[in-house]
This record gives C-alpha cells, sequence and structure tokens, in this order.
C-alpha cells in the first residue's frame, strides 16, 4: 500500500524548482498532497491558513506531512494535528542561515524530525538546546528528466555560475573576488543570477540575469565548465542545490570550491574537480580549458554518478527510509553517512 503523504510547502514559488522536484519524486511513490500555506495565508491570513492546514490534515490522515520551509506555520499548530491524527511530521529546513531561525525551533519542539541539509555542530547544537527534538540530515537533488544535457551547437561559454550578488552570508565577498579575478586572468565568465550590475563594465564577465529549469540546462549545456563557490565553504556538506548537482545533471564539468564532506561524495577529478583558492581555480580553469577530452569525460562520469545516487526520487527512497525509521525505538540512522557506490 502506498504512504499518504501531505506536502506543506511553497508551490507559487516555481523558481523554487527543488520544490517541484520533491513533489515529483513523491507522486511517483506515494499518494501525495499539496498544501500551498503562503498562497491561503496570502487570501485567508495566516491565523486562518493555519486553522485550515489543521483541517487539511485530519480530513486526509498522511502517513507524514513533510514541511517546507513553512516560516508561518506555527508550533502549537503541529501539536495540535498530532494530538488529532496518528502522523509524523517531518520538517525540512534547507536554508543557510547561522542565525536560529525562530520557526524552525518552534516547529520542532512538536515535529518527528528536524531535517537540515548541512552538519554544522554549532548550529545544531544551538537547535537541540532551544528545545528541537530531534534533527537528522537530508540533502538536496536533481530531476533529471529536466536537468539533462541539451542540444547545442557547441560549447561557447568557456566558464559559467549561477548565483544572485547578496551580502548577508561571509562567502559572498570571496565569490565576487573569484569572479574578477577569472575575468581579470582574461578568461570569459557568464554569470546567470541577479544583482551582478557592479560587473557590466567588465569586458570578460557576461550578465545573463536569472534562469530557470531548461535555460539552465541550456546554459550548462554551452559551458565547457560550470563553476560552484557557496555562500558558505566551510561547512560540512553545506552546498547550494543546484551546485553541484543541477550543473552536473545537465552533463557539465564542474569545477567548485571544496568543502567538508564533498570527497565522501565524490572523487576528485573523477567526477568533478575541485580547488582551495582563488590562484588554483584560475589555473585548473586554464588546465581544463585546454584539454577537451580530459574534461568532458570528467563530465560525463560525474554526470552519471548523480544521475545514480543524487536524484530526487533517491532522495524520496531516503526520505521514506527517515520515516520508517521514526517508527522504531532503535537511534535514528544517518541515510547520508554511508559511501556511494562510485
Amino acid at each position: 500500500m502506498k504512504l499518504k503523504v501531505l506536502q506543506v510547502d511553497t508551490f507559487t514559488a516555481y523558481e523554487a524548482m527543488d520544490v517541484w522536484g520533491i513533489s515529483k519524486a513523491y507522486e511517483k511513490r506515494c499518494i501525495i498532497k499539496k498544501y500551498n500555506y503562503r498562497r491561503v495565508a496570502l487570501c485567508l491570513g495566516i491565523p486562518l491558513m493555519n486553522i485550515l492546514l489543521y483541517y487539511y490534515a485530519v480530513w486526509f490522515k498522511p502517513d507524514f506531512i513533510h514541511l517546507g520551509k513553512c516560516e508561518i506555520i506555527k508550533g502549537k499548530t503541529i501539536k495540535k494535528i498530532k494530538n488529532k491524527i496518528n502522523t509524523k511530521i517531518i520538517h525540512f529546513y534547507g536554508d543557510m542561515r547561522q542565525e536560529l531561525q525562530k520557526h524552525v525551533v518552534d516547529i520542532g519542539k512538536y515535529a518527528d524530525i528536524t531535517l537540515l541539509h548541512h552538519k554544522d555542530k554549532n548550529i545544531i547544537d544551538q537547535y537541540k538546546n532551544a528545545g528541537v527534538k530531534k534533527i537528522g540530515f537530508w540533502w538536496m537533488g536533481a530531476d533529471p528528466d529536466i536537468f539533462k544535457p541539451m542540444e547545442v551547437k557547441q560549447k561557447e561559454y568557456d566558464v559559467v555560475y549561477f548565483a544572485n550578488n547578496s551580502d548577508f552570508l561571509p562567502g559572498h565577498e570571496e565569490r565576487r573576488k573569484l569572479i574578477k579575478a577569472i575575468a581579470d586572468s582574461g578568461i570569459d565568465i557568464h554569470l546567470f543570477g541577479n544583482n551582478w550590475d557592479i560587473f557590466k563594465n567588465h569586458q570578460n564577465i557576461h550578465l545573463h540575469g536569472f534562469v530557470q529549469q531548461e535555460k539552465f540546462a541550456k546554459a550548462c549545456s554551452k559551458a565547457k565548465i560550470t563553476l560552484g563557490y557557496n555562500a558558505v565553504n566551510n561547512v560540512y556538506f553545506y552546498a547550494s542545490w543546484k551546485r553541484p548537482f543541477g550543473c552536473m545533471s545537465c552533463g557539465a564539468f564542474h569545477l567548485t570550491v571544496y568543502f567538508p564532506g564533498l570527497d565522501e561524495v565524490f572523487i576528485n577529478k573523477k567526477h568533478l574537480v575541485w580547488f582551495h583558492s582563488i590562484k588554483e581555480s584560475v589555473d585548473l580553469i586554464r588546465y581544463y580549458l585546454g584539454n577537451d577530452e580530459e574534461r568532458e569525460k570528467i563530465a560525463k562520469c560525474g554526470m552519471e554518478a548523480v544521475h545514480r545516487n543524487h536524484t530526487w526520487d533517491a532522495r524520496i527512497d531516503e526520505m521514506v527510509a527517515i520515516y520508517e525509521s521514526l517508527g522504531q525505538r532503535t537511534r535514528f540512522k544517518d541515510y547520508f553517512s554511508r559511501s556511494y557506490e562510485n
């Protein structure tokens, strides 16, 4: 019998492609209902949205409720649902914020497990001390039906980087330095994202604006190298969901800054290539731009690894295993600590 899942998330935000990838994977193996909490709140207000969530859950009686960001879902709503029906609550908080998020704490006091997409001990300890009941780990994935190689005449972009220019995390300034260093070395770099006007007059930097879905895949397919640089690069297992999985799923050669845990998932110079400094990144870009056959061999191997182990289908298999473990008295298993077949 299929599991019944209620997915509570931001379905109006189409740029949040992970939401749709998660939903699509659920639909393949579960009976799923969706609750767009932001749309309901916009129409009816936050208090009524929480009330309607309670009644919707009581009506549907899901085996578990998958909460997305849910910044306006109240902990008391979760408590009320659990007191009424036999269901598990799994809250996946996929943002990277080094300060505690009040709603994560509020929900986490009643959720069966709160899943983060990093393993920063300091942040985890803060949540535990604040009363979050149980914390686990769940990573992002890719949808290979969308993030796939596209037919192009040629790879016309030397380097492509997907990101918005911001300043709320420490790595934003560093990645601006990285982009400038690459461009100053005479290498063309194409930026896909918002707020990059600071580079509009640099002859080697080309601005394209934010892209979604097929245009993302098209840009990857045109790129000789896709660049990875997170806003935080010292947190265990933290990476933007687009980087590396989205780029690699599209068949792109991915050059990324090293972050802790990366070598537990991929093999350097087999699936992708990583660097530790700006100078090393520039040197590696020059090398791989001049070695097409080696670069494309790594790109193909990386794509196969993502399609084998890092799709949303694989992540939902892990989520179901997490749900099943919640009904056992044994210690919660970290489903991402195992070594993947390479």
